[in-house]
């Protein structure tokens, strides 16, 4: 990948708690360097798929387990 950093391909979805899937998350700085402190409702779809966008783009896989829900990836933002 570009900036020869590694990227994470993931052979299944996983699932977070219900608490974690819905919660208001602020991200690390590492995964959201360009809007430090930014806070994320993840039981807002489009703050979701946000908070998504970010974390995939910028983090590695244990960022993704604790970040991203997988059953939340297959639901429309519609």
């Amino acid at each position: 990948m570009r900036r020869g950093r590694p990227i994470v391909v993931a052979n299944r979805l996983w699932r977070l708690a219900v608490s974690d899937a819905f919660a208001t998350v602020t991200l690390p700085l590492g995964l959201n360097w360009s809007r430090p402190g930014a806070t994320f409702d993840l039981s807002d779809r489009r703050q979701r798929a946000r908070c998504y966008e970010v974390t995939l783009r910028e983090g590695i896989a244990n960022d993704l387990l604790r970040y991203v829900d997988g059953a939340a990836v297959r639901r429309p933002l519609g």
